[in-house]
């Protein structure tokens, strides 16, 4: 029995090691403007995020959705190792869209990776803040 929660104290201590100091990053895109000017269908389109670090890549795309309260804003959490802390995550968005194909954004957006949980603010495709 002590044995036993031995082990389970170890592997509790482990894995709670390896959670801690994991940057927690929530990616968030306003497609409103895109929604009113027809240019993005709810029904038929997807947003993704590709980056230069993985869970993310520059090979693959994953998609966002927009979550409970529905308000076009479409949103993906991903963990990034700590090992990547104090790095620099280059990241993009793009749309896939029935009409128009592929769409992606003008210029490459950029996060440090620091440790602890990011929210970003939720900015319009394409748009940048100067």
């Amino acid at each position: 029995m002590k044995l036993k929660r031995f082990l389970f104290a170890i592997l509790l201590s482990l894995t709670a090691y390896s959670v801690y100091g994991q940057t927690k990053v929530t990616f968030n895109v306003d497609l409103r403007p895109l929604i009113k000017q027809n240019k993005f269908n709810l029904a038929t389109d997807q947003i993704q995020i590709s980056g230069s670090f993985r869970p993310l890549s520059t090979s693959s795309w994953t998609r966002m959705l927009d979550r409970a309260p529905r308000d076009s804003v479409y949103s993906v959490t991903l963990n990034f190792p700590r090992r990547l802390n104090g790095q620099e995550l280059l990241f993009n968005y793009r749309l896939y869209t029935e009409e128009d194909g592929i769409m992606r954004e003008d210029l490459p957006r950029y996060l440090k990776l620091t440790g602890s949980e990011l929210k970003l603010d939720a900015l319009y495709f394409n748009h940048y803040v100067n």
